[in-house]
């Protein structure tokens, strides 16, 4: 089947996935976002010919065909990546995820359990 590559030449920049916020060296808080509408949107607008650039957070997914990956942890560092990029892209797509802040002071140590009485 043919495609109308009616975004030929298009920059959109999309972002997906979940960001990861540590507490403490080995712990972190998270978002449920899978990154699959991102993704998704990024596949078909590259087979409509656009030039994408993807800013993700961790996901387990297969990382589609983009002319740019922006591979991110934190909401800091998407957030980071998408103020460096936008005035490049014509179109930006964010798809809607949970918002997470990133902690101001992440612990150095493991947070013990608190004592039980």
């Amino acid at each position: 089947m043919f495609t109308v590559k009616d975004l030929a030449g298009v920059k959109i920049l999309i972002t997906a996935g979940p960001t990861q916020e540590p507490f403490d060296p080995v712990r972190h808080i998270t978002n449920l976002s899978s990154g699959k509408m991102g993704y998704a949107l990024a596949t078909a607008a590259k087979r409509r010919g656009a030039q994408v650039t993807l800013i993700s957070g961790p996901t387990a997914l297969n990382i589609p065909k983009v002319e740019k990956l922006i591979e991110v942890r934190s909401a800091r560092q998407m957030h980071k990546a998408v103020i460096e990029n936008y005035k490049k892209a014509k179109i930006i797509i964010k798809p809607p995820r949970s918002p997470i802040t990133g902690q101001k002071n992440v612990q150095k140590k493991k947070l013990k359990k608190p004592e039980s009485k």
